[in-house]
């Protein structure tokens, strides 16, 4: 085989016209693996030397003609270059050509198939890739991709500041605007003197930028969401391929919804203004800013460990894999509650009283200015609420109040209940304190048991020798060895009820499923028997009948 450029017979012709062919081709006959010289109409250029194609209108002249070398190069046969090397394939690449051998996917690359066929072969390479992310996705469930992650917990953060510094904000205001009050009595926009309006405004001030800049990053977190969503349904392990129509936002219920009630939870916050309009609508959005708390609840998702850890935890477990478990919030918290117990109660408890203290405070104060005017006697009605004992001396007199109090009610019973099975599970013997108990009541029921065997043998000594002194008759039994007998029976008794209440329970259970198993397999055995033992009195009287018959004959 030779290359030979173009054809003898016709020049040389610009690729793409009608046909064209290309400039070195295969001529039979030729030697093996050499190039025939370029036709006279190739020629040099004068500047560089570099081959030239004479009259070609597509030739580049001038100083941008590459250098002789690269021109060189392209003369060179093809097994004097070098083959890049090949690279193994990946472990998704490798997935992928078995899906493929698996599923029947002719139609597919018939469709996607050009004309050439190393475009036909470029495309199939796509679809391996493509089916190898689906793969890997599938085994991970997840994207991990750690600097996102730590983008979305960063996220996060700054919107609970932001959030938290508006709700402070708001706390300070309706505290300061009663206490600078005269006779407790909240001070209004339009009777404030101008310091306090100073003041008034510089918190409304805080308050208002804080909500819009938490509401702005609301925007950008849920963008990540989305981004993220979008890079798992377009199976894409860079953020460059993502396709932006493989998930919208407007057809997410979960985004579209969440990103509507997180901005309508922090747009309602009070204005100043409104106490002179409406008072108690002042009052109502006061309370609404404490829903602002749930992003604690995220923060404590989003930094967890067993969330920040969740692809490695899926990974490491087969049935995870095949149930297509996902860490979500429920089971973080409840990770969280077990490795932190005391700590979640603790906060629990501290942040309802907090809150709804508060919250009691906005709506009682201009009530029962007496009672609940001062902050102190507010968070002892909370205590005693949360912990329903409720002594009857506050009581709110409002219908938000009592609402709220109900709930406060509610929440203590479930953080009191929780409180109480926890420190009983907390109380419950170990392992190690169970074998410490069993030993020591083993042992005290063995010394009892000793000494009142030795109790009896010392009785049964002396009623012997009281015998032949004879001062008893030859059979009376004393009452000193019945006595003896009556204590080495309970004890007896008593070293064998040591051991049993201090066992395993659940060892017990799975002790006595296995001797009712043990029983049922000898029910079946022995009916298997009867059954073995029948059949065999019919062969030997169906054996017995041919023998007689054979004896007639």
């Amino acid at each position: 085989m030779a290359y030979q450029y173009g054809n003898a017979a016709t020049p040389y012709q610009q690729p793409g016209s009608p046909g064209a062919q290309h400039p070195y081709r295969q001529v039979p006959g030729g030697p093996s693996g050499g190039y025939q010289q370029p036709p006279q109409h190739v020629q040099h250029h004068p500047q560089h030397g570099a081959p030239a194609t004479a009259g070609h209108p597509l030739q580049p002249t001038g100083p941008k003609q590459a250098p002789p070398q690269a021109q060189q190069a392209r003369f060179q046969p093809p097994q004097q270059q070098q083959a890049p090397a090949q690279q193994p394939p990946s472990n998704g690449e490798r997935r992928a050509r078995q899906f493929l051998q698996q599923v029947d996917t002719g139609a597919y690359l018939t469709s996607i198939r050009g004309t050439h066929t190393g475009e036909s072969l470029e495309r199939r390479v796509q679809v391996l890739n493509r089916v190898g992310k689906m793969l890997r996705r599938k085994v991970g469930h997840e994207r991990e991709d750690k600097a996102f992650d730590s983008m979305m917990r960063a996220k996060t953060l700054h919107i609970t500041i932001f959030s938290m510094l508006g709700l402070i904000s708001m706390i300070v205001g309706g505290s300061l605007t009663w206490y600078t009050g005269d006779f407790r009595a909240d001070t209004h926009w339009k009777n404030a003197d101008p310091t306090m309006k100073t003041v008034m405004l510089s918190i409304q001030v805080i308050l208002s930028l804080s909500t819009l800049v938490t509401v702005f990053l609301i925007m950008q977190y849920y963008r990540m969401l989305l981004l993220s969503k979008r890079s798992e349904w377009s199976m894409a392990d860079d953020y460059t391929e993502i396709n932006p129509d493989s998930y919208s936002f407007l057809q997410s219920q979960a985004l579209r919804y969440g990103l509507v009630g997180e901005i309508l939870v922090h747009l309602v916050h009070p204005v100043f203004v409104m106490q002179d309009v409406s008072y108690s609508l002042f009052t109502l959005c006061q309370i609404f800013m404490f829903a602002r708390l749930y992003l604690f609840v995220r923060i404590l998702h989003t930094f967890s460990r067993s969330y920040r850890l969740r692809i490695e935890i899926i990974n490491s477990n087969r049935d995870f894999q095949t149930m297509n478990l996902r860490i979500k919030m429920n089971l973080t918290l409840k990770m969280l509650f077990y490795n932190r117990t005391y700590v979640v109660l603790a906060l629990a408890f501290f942040t309802s009283i907090s809150v709804y203290s508060f919250m009691i405070f906005l709506v009682e104060r201009n009530e029962q200015r007496h009672n609940f005017g001062r902050l102190e006697n507010v968070f002892w009605f909370s205590f005693i609420t949360f912990t329903t004992i409720g002594f009857g001396d506050f009581v709110p007199a409002t219908t938000p109040g009592r609402a709220i109090t109900i709930l406060l009610g509610i929440t203590g019973v479930i953080v009191t209940t929780v409180f109480s099975g926890v420190l009983t599970n907390k109380l419950a013997p170990t392992k190690i304190q169970r074998y410490v108990v069993e030993y020591l009541q083993v042992r005290e029921a063995t010394d009892h048991y000793r000494q009142c065997a030795g109790k009896l043998l010392l009785a049964a000594f002396r009623t012997r020798v009281a015998k032949k002194r004879g001062m008893v008759g030859a059979g009376h039994k004393s009452n000193l060895i019945y006595g003896a007998i009556k204590q080495f029976r309970r004890a007896r008794f008593a070293v064998r009820g040591a051991v049993l209440p201090s066992t395993d329970p659940v060892l017990e259970e799975k002790m006595v499923n296995l001797k009712q198993y043990l029983r049922s397999l000898e029910a079946k055995l022995s009916a298997q028997q009867d059954m073995m033992r029948d059949l065999q009195d019919k062969i030997d009287y169906e054996l017995a009948s041919i023998l007689r018959l054979l004896a007639n004959k």
